[in-house]
């Protein structure tokens, strides 16, 4: 069984996800995962912002990124108050992570 699921940044209070598949794929880069997932993150007050040319700031509270492969079976606990990610200026990068499995944009 193959299914095609976008994987996306749970920010939410209490959320609990489970995805369970014998794999599942994206686009390029996507997400393998042979095995059952739980995903349980919560998070408060979380702030992300970017400005300027080319910035970017992101905040991964419990999530998968893409190109990851993952055999077997994963859980992930991941719990956040006030996190604030920021990032000014051209071409800079700020990140927050919290319970994240696999690259994103600011390990590149």
């Amino acid at each position: 069984m193959k299914a095609l699921v976008t994987i996306v940044t749970i920010a939410m209070l209490g959320m609990t996800s489970i995805v369970s598949a014998e794999s599942i794929q994206g686009q390029a880069g996507g997400v393998q995962i042979q095995g059952n997932t739980t995903i349980n993150a919560d998070a408060e007050d979380v702030n992300t912002t970017a400005s300027g040319s080319g910035s970017v700031a992101t905040a991964k509270i419990g999530g998968i990124s893409g190109g990851t492969q993952i055999q077997g079976n994963t859980t992930i606990n991941a719990s956040a108050k006030s996190v604030n990610t920021t990032a000014s200026g051209s071409n800079t990068k700020a990140c927050s992570e919290i319970g994240n499995i696999g690259d994103t944009t600011c390990n590149k």
